[in-house]
């Protein structure tokens, strides 16, 4: 192990000591936003610069000859296995898609007339190779090129920034980037300048042998995450240091905050930064279809049998747990249509799609997705499940209706029972070994004998093998076996809410009143405020217009400004639930709906 560490260290010393590599992608307008950007840009910053522009096949690039008029540093195009070097620009060749690896820039020719997003192709080879040291800029441009490559700068903990669409000739690219949420600043060209400087001269971020100390303060953390946890009500305590510390240290340059301290107490008087760091620490980033042979053999070995063995009026339930933006969720959704079609049957399938960051969830229950799911969404597939509404692609009814969305704390609010299939992709991976022992806890006890466990790429349940036994070893996907023991699981406490039994008040109707005033109408809400148990109605805004019942024993009236939303007022514990009924309501038009829990 102690050599693994070592040779960790030199790579990642070899690394530090690489210049910086910025990534710039560009299109329709992007020349003129070019031109601003190295206008500004000192020549000798040490810095290196590639630029993805979109380019016409059938004509020379003059590119070369028009930005080198702008800056000092050398300008040229790049060419198959040409090594970076710093105070230098690299342009993309037409016909040409580009990456990096192992600081070299390697080509490839992609066939004109097919779809093609070179921006996201290079920012997808920057974020692997330079992981947090990684820059991406996106310029001025139309369609959706860049969306796709930021979420894995983002993902790798790398600095995302975006043209301002007010600066640049065409918004779709960075409006498309800009919807992601993803962005660490929306600037000009020439602010950008200074803000990718401030990153190169930011102090170099912390050594993993150096971190213990630094997580050794027993004031600084402990008040950072009780910071987080008023603020999001989730505990960070658990959650790897590795992935806390980098978000931190990202705020920190983004906040230009030098000293730990200071951002500190940035958090505790600036409750947008605390929320924006809790997001930075749960950041979302994910894919229709990640992995797709992974999802292929999900589809074959494990949707295919659960299907056949289902009885005619058997529910199917799938948790996709930590669902993010929804894409898994559609995603195996889409899977089970298939399935039931080529089988020729029909089955109930409800997929219980759940995330803690609520705007996550709220996103993923529009349905509504960039252009850049075209890298990832087969066109068959896009054509049969999605409609195409101007540069957006809305997912088809059919597959919505399969799923329910809502916010859920995997590991504080109760789980879901007697399920099929438990997807759970790279989530795991951001939790310390006690929460994964309690997380594969919860997944034994919410899991039929027999229902099947799908995890991300990098994670395994080896650990448990009495317990869940793997069907498909590459791809992560394992059968749950009911009868196995672990020792190591501590079943998880939950917060369930105590639900009494209530009965009927019995006072009468008011004797002070004349029998004519008293109206069927009113006579029949004076019943059921007596009678009825605890029950609210509420608007299409999901505003309570009326309660009934002890309604107390589950709704609170929140400090702060006054307001009637249910879900601002509702016990957390219920939220699910009602996020649920509330939602098939409104799905089905029906008045009254039945609860499965």
């Amino acid at each position: 192990m102690s050599d693994v560490n070592s040779t960790n260290e030199r790579n990642e010393e070899v690394q530090q000591n690489s210049p910086l590599i910025v990534g710039i992608g560009a299109s329709a307008g992007g020349l003129e936003a070019l031109q601003q950007f190295f206008q500004n840009m000192p020549g000798n910053s040490g810095l290196s610069f590639v630029v993805i522009q979109h380019l016409s096949p059938d004509y020379k690039s003059l590119m070369a000859d028009i930005l080198g008029k702008h800056t000092e540093m050398f300008v040229v195009q790049a060419e198959d296995g040409m090594e970076v070097m710093p105070d230098m620009v690299y342009l993309i060749p037409p016909k040409k898609n580009m990456t990096i690896s192992g600081g070299r820039l390697k080509l490839s020719t992609y066939v004109h007339g097919t779809l093609n997003h070179p921006i996201d192709i290079f920012f997808s080879s920057l974020a692997k190779e330079q992981r947090e040291r990684a820059i991406a800029v996106v310029l001025s441009g139309t369609g959706s090129d860049g969306t796709g490559g930021i979420k894995a700068v983002k993902e790798n903990g790398g600095l995302v920034i975006i043209q301002s669409p007010d600066t640049a000739k065409f918004d779709g690219m960075p409006r498309s980037a800009i919807n992601t949420g993803l962005a660490d600043f929306v600037l000009s060209p020439e602010e950008i300048v200074d803000e990718i400087l401030n990153f190169s001269h930011y102090p170099t971020l912390i050594r993993p042998h150096d971190q213990d100390s630094f997580f050794s303060d027993e004031e600084t953390f402990p008040k950072i995450y009780s910071i987080l946890k008023k603020v999001s009500g989730i505990d960070f305590t658990n959650y790897k240091r590795t992935t806390v510390l980098r978000r931190i240290e990202r705020r920190m340059v983004v906040t230009h905050r030098q000293e730990l301290s200071e951002y500190v107490n940035l958090l505790a008087g600036d409750g947008d930064e605390a929320s924006t760091l809790v997001k930075e620490i749960l950041i979302g980033v994910t894919n229709f279809f990640r992995d797709p042979a992974y999802f292929e053999k999900l589809k074959q070995n494990v949707i295919s049998s659960i299907v056949e063995r289902t009885g005619e009026k058997d529910p199917i339930r799938v948790w996709s747990a930590g669902c993010s933006t929804g894409e898994e969720a559609y995603s195996i959704a889409i899977l089970f249509r298939e399935v039931l079609e080529e089988q020729g049957v029909q089955r109930d399938v409800k997929i219980f799609a759940t995330d803690v960051d609520t705007k996550a969830i709220e996103q993923a229950g529009k349905g509504v997705f960039s252009e850049s799911i075209l890298d990832d969404v087969p066109s068959d597939r896009l054509a049969k499940f999605f409609t195409k509404k101007n540069d957006q692609y809305v997912i088809s009814k059919d597959i919505r209706r399969m799923i329910i969305f809502a916010p859920h704390n995997m590991l504080s609010d109760p789980p879901f029972g007697k399920l099929d299939l438990i997807s759970c992709r790279n989530v795991m991976i951001y939790f310390q070994p006690v929460l994964q022992r309690s997380l594969f806890s919860i997944f034994h006890s919410a899991l039929k004998n027999g229902g099947y466990l799908f995890l991300g790429k990098s994670e395994t349940a080896g650990e448990y093998s009495s317990v869940f036994v793997p069907v498909c070893s590459t791809e992560k996907i394992y059968i749950h076996k009911g009868e196995g023991k672990v020792d190591e699981f501590t079943p998880p406490s939950f917060n369930i809410p105590n639900v009494q039994t209530f009965s009927p008040r019995t006072s009468a109707a008011p004797s002070d009143r004349n029998v004519s005033e008293y109206t069927l109408e009113s006579a029949y809400i004076h019943y059921l405020e007596n009678f009825l148990p605890a029950s609210v109605v509420v608007n299409e805004a999901n505003s309570v217009i009326h309660f009934f019942g002890n309604y107390q024993d589950y709704l609170t009236i929140a400090p702060g400004k006054a307001t009637f939303n249910f879900f601002s007022m509702i016990n957390r514990d219920l939220m699910l639930m009602c996020h649920k009924v509330t939602q098939k309501a409104t799905d089905s038009r029906h008045n009254s709906v039945e609860i499965d829990t």
